[in-house]
C-alpha cells in the first residue's frame, strides 16, 4: 500500500523498552508518569495501541446517540 491509498492507515508492531530510538524513548517517558510503569512491555505497549486506534475511529466516525433501548 502506497500513496493515497495509505492515508489515515493505522497498525501496531512489535515493541521493546529496550529500543533506543526517539519515539520509544519517549513512549517510555510517557508511560513511566502517566502510568508508573518502568519498562512497559510488549502487551502494554499492544493494548496502548489498541485503545488509541479505537479512540481515533470513534473520533472520525462522527456517530449520534438516536434512541436509547432498555430492557
Amino acid at each position: 500500500m502506497q500513496g493515497d491509498a495509505a492515508k489515515n492507515v493505522f497498525f501496531t508492531a512489535a515493541y521493546a523498552a529496550a529500543d533506543k530510538r526517539p519515539i520509544a524513548r519517549l513512549f517510555n517517558e510517557m508511560v513511566r508518569n502517566r502510568y508508573g510503569i518502568h519498562a512497559p512491555d510488549h502487551d502494554f505497549s499492544q493494548a496502548y495501541d489498541l485503545i488509541r486506534i479505537v479512540e481515533i475511529a470513534l473520533g472520525n466516525a462522527k456517530l449520534k446517540l438516536t434512541q436509547t433501548h432498555c430492557g
